[in-house]
Order: C-alpha cells, then sequence, then structure tokens
C-alpha cells in the first residue's frame, strides 16, 4: 500500500528498509551477524524474473477484462527459539554412548514429529565424532535419559539439541584423550581429524586407527566411561515489556516470498499459478530435507492464504469440523514451487545452522495477497480469499470506481 501511494515498486520499498547487518531492530537490538533479508529478497527476484513479470502481467492486464495476472512479494524475519519470554526453557540436553564396537548411541531432548529431526542428528552426530551414520542409533526421547530440554516449538531444536550434541561430543573426545597419546604420541588432540570410524592426524592421514580400536583401548585397557551428557544453554536475551525494548531473540532467520496469481474477475477464483520462496537456514544440515520443509510450510500457507475458513456459530461453535468444510490443499492444489536455500552461517549455530522450521510458511499469505492486489488494484485486509470474498470486493470496487484500497 505504501509503494503504490509512492508510486514504488514494492520490492523497492523493501530493498530500501530491510534490515542489514548492524541495523538495529524495532527493539533496539543491533543484528551483527548472519543478516541475509536483503540476500533472499534479491535471490528470490532473481530465481522468479520479478521484473520481468511485473511488466509483462501488466501489459496483459491491459488487453484482457476476465482473467487478471499479478505478482506479489512478501518479506520476513523470524526470531529462533523461545525468545525473552521463554529463556527459562532456553536449554537443551544430549547423551551419548560410544561402544566397543564403534557405535554410538545418541539421544536427545527433542522430538521427532515428521521434520526429519532424527535424521539431522544422526547427521550432526556422526559429523561431530566420527561415527559413521550407519553406526549411529538414535535413542527414542525419554527425560528418563536427557534431562527435560524445553518444547520442541519455535524453530528451535536443530540449533539447541545440535549445539548440546557438540559439547557431547567434546567430551567424549576429552576422555579418549589417554588413548590417542599412546596410538599418536607427541600429536596433539587438535590436530587429529575424526572421520568415517576413523581418527588420524591431520599431517599424516595414512595413519588411520579404527575408532572401534580407540573405544576398545579405552573401555577395557583404560577403565574409561565412554558415556557423556552435553548440556547447552542458549545466548543471552533481554526485553522490557514496559519499554518493548531488548535483545528479544539470539538470532533470527529470514525468508521471501514471490507469488503470482490469475484471478478470474468473473467467478473470484484465484489460482496460485508459481511461487518462489528463498530462505536463509545459516547451513543446511540435510539440504532435500530443507528443501522439503519448505515445500510443506509453503502449501500450509497456501492453504491459509486461499482455503482455509475457519466458520463459528453465534454461540462461538465451530462449524467446519471436518475436512469436507475445512479446506486444505492437497497435492493437486499445490503450484510449481521455486525454492531458494542460502546459508548465511551464525557463528554459535551448530555447523552454523539456525532453526528455521516455521519460516517456510509465513510469508506465503502476505505475498499471495499483495499478488491479488497487483492483479485486480484491491487490497484485501482478510484472509483467506475464497471467492466468495474476492468477488464482493471486485464488485465493491466497480461499483465505486475505486483502484486502490477497499
Amino acid at each position: 500500500a505504501i509503494a503504490l501511494a509512492l508510486s514504488i515498486d514494492p520490492a523497492e520499498v523493501r530493498r530500501r528498509n530491510l534490515l542489514r547487518e548492524n541495523d538495529a531492530t524495532a527493539t533496539s537490538q543491533v543484528l551483527k551477524e548472519s543478516v541475509a533479508a536483503v540476500d533472499t529478497m534479491e535471490a528470490a527476484i532473481k530465481k522468479s524474473h520479478y521484473q520481468d513479470k511485473v511488466d509483462q502481467y501488466s501489459k496483459h492486464n491491459s488487453t484482457c477484462a476476465r482473467y487478471k495476472k499479478g505478482i506479489g512479494v512478501s518479506t520476513v524475519f523470524y526470531g529462533v527459539g523461545l525468545g525473552a519470554g521463554g529463556k527459562h526453557l532456553a536449554r537443551s540436553g544430549a547423551f551419548m554412548q560410544l561402544h566397543t564396537d564403534g557405535s554410538l548411541e545418541v539421544a536427545v531432548g527433542h522430538t521427532e514429529m515428521g521434520q526429519g529431526f532424527k535424521t539431522v542428528v544422526a547427521q550432526m552426530a556422526s559429523t561431530a565424532t566420527g561415527v559413521p551414520y550407519d553406526q549411529i542409533k538414535i535413542l527414542e526421547i525419554d527425560t528418563s535419559r536427557v534431562p527435560d530440554s524445553g518444547p520442541t516449538v519455535a524453530s528451535r531444536a536443530t540449533f539447541m539439541s545440535g549445539n548440546a550434541l557438540l559439547e557431547a561430543a567434546g567430551e567424549l573426545k576429552k576422555r579418549l584423550i589417554p588413548v590417542l597419546g599412546m596410538k599418536f604420541p607427541g600429536t596433539e588432540p587438535e590436530s587429529l581429524s575424526w572421520e568415517n570410524g576413523y581418527v588420524f592426524p591431520r599431517s599424516t592421514p595414512d595413519q588411520k586407527v579404527p575408532l572401534p580400536d580407540i573405544a576398545r583401548s579405552a573401555c577395557y585397557g583404560m577403565q574409561i566411561n565412554l558415556s557423556v551428557v552435553g548440556w547447552y544453554v542458549a545466548p543471552p536475551t533481554s526485553f522490557d515489556q514496559d519499554t518493548g525494548q531488548g535483545d528479544a531473540y539470539f538470532t533470527y532467520t529470514y525468508a521471501s516470498n514471490i507469488a503470482e496469481v490469475t484471478v478470474d474477475t468473473r467467478t473470484g477464483v484465484v489460482n496460485l499459478d508459481r511461487l518462489t520462496a528463498c530462505l536463509d537456514v545459516g547451513k543446511a544440515v540435510n539440504p532435500q530435507q530443507v528443501e522439503g520443509q519448505i515445500q510443506g510450510g509453503a502449501l500450509q500457507g497456501i492453504g491459509y492464504a486461499l482455503t482455509e475458513k475457519i466458520v463459528h456459530d453465534s454461540a462461538g461453535l465451530m462449524k467446519t469440523t471436518g475436512f469436507s468444510t475445512y479446506i486444505i490443499p492437497t497435492a493437486m492444489d499445490a503450484p510449481p514451487i521455486d525454492v531458494v536455500v542460502l546459508e548465511k552461517p551464525h557463528s554459535r549455530g551448530p555447523f552454523g545452522a539456525k532453526g528455521f522450521g516455521e519460516l517456510p510458511l509465513m510469508g506465503v499469505a502476505p505475498a499471495i495477497a499483495s499478488a491479488v492486489h497487483n492483479a485486480t488494484g484491491v487490497a484485501f485486509r482478510e484472509l483467506p480469499l475464497i471467492p466468495e470474498l474476492v468477488l464482493e470486493k471486485l464488485e465493491i470496487q466497480s461499483a465505486s470506481g475505486d483502484k486502490h484500497d477497499q
């Protein structure tokens, strides 16, 4: 709306105002690193051929009376973790046990609920310890193994559990120093590599010693306890409820979405033709799962924008109680989704990773609404954009001749 009032492209308004490194947020938090707001928008613009589409759709709309095309952009930044309001829960634990066959048992305090968390935990544990991925067993989540680590929400699981895993892996390696001193006399522990089931000096990689041999020497030869725990506490946060100021989150993730729509002005039906989603994740521990998470979250955002309408009766009881009345999008409703993953590592994230689980959902609806606005000249202030609502607003626009905000 600001862009239209000033006759400036909506992407340009964002370009001028998006946060950059060393900028301060509205809560006066200075962002020191891993600030990718501009990067995500520019990458999404490039991937979607945004400017070409703006011109192309404008020409189309000048000659087509019924089917109007539009393109819209949204940008999001989102705090990772529970923030200052939940810092009493900002801790996480991890457990590791190295066995004499070189396998590793791992337990963390966050839950696998279909997001692929166990895979990511195993990958991080493998990289941190050198135990091959297929020799890592992830134990079921239980506070009898790992202390309560707070909820698996707020895009925090990878960041928090990942750092706890690194703490545990560091302790495990420390306990093996006496054995390593005998295997590699005169070699500093810091100069050793742990990779694919072997330990070896980086200067002489041909001197590989199998990790099971080291584990057996430690367990039977030196009676070293190879069960370790890690405990991670998130970086400090602060927030003053009276002034609304403070370092609300320890880090943020960033996303930009560009939606392309066709609006049938006779029926009010909005068809999402294509969606471009660009996210900064710090480090993609598992790129395939990152892309899948983005696609799944985007489809949720599409439902929120276009179909998922909750209706209550006069007593406040929900009437949309099933999938015949509360319409969620299926695979048949999914448009082409172009995913762009950016990696701007954070120094405190495990391997540079930041949490991003909820981020793919957040910017989709505003991008779609903006695209419909671009197509029709009508700004919508409510969701979802079901045909009845769109048609009603278009008819009001037609009656009043107002081409702007309804």
